[in-house]
């Protein structure tokens, strides 16, 4: 076999090698900004289930990102919770691109991406 030859298959080889690879490194991040999204969800979640609870709001109320993720409400939305207060001094946001959306107070905050593993239930 020539040398161009060899050169050939040795770069098909590293290819065909790199291709069953690659899908391998991709898979662990995509879980980890999926499971990052949803954490993410919950601390949505838990904002504004203390927002309606602290401030007297009824089902239909829609809070903005301001009402629930401020500097003034983070030790009293943290209160009672796994969260730290730097949890509600900034939305979070999905690590996958997507926009996470508040939504009403009874509704789930969703991910934009449409996507089932970026929900609070993704089975569903």
């Amino acid at each position: 076999m020539s040398k161009t030859g060899r050169l050939i298959v040795a770069a098909l080889v590293i290819v065909v090698l790199g291709s069953m690879a690659i899908p391998n490194f991709l898979r662990p991040r995509t879980i980890s900004a999926q499971n990052a999204c949803v954490n993410n969800l919950r601390v949505i979640q838990v904002a504004k289930d203390r927002w309606a609870e602290l401030h007297h709001k009824s089902p239909g109320d829609r809070p903005t990102e301001s009402d629930l993720f401020c500097e003034s409400n983070s030790i009293a939305f943290s209160k009672g919770t796994e969260y730290p207060p730097a949890a509600f001094i900034r939305m979070p946001a999905c690590p996958a691109g997507g926009t996470l959306i508040i939504g009403a107070i009874n509704e789930e905050p969703r991910c934009s991406t449409g996507l089932a593993s970026h929900s609070l239930h993704p089975g569903h």
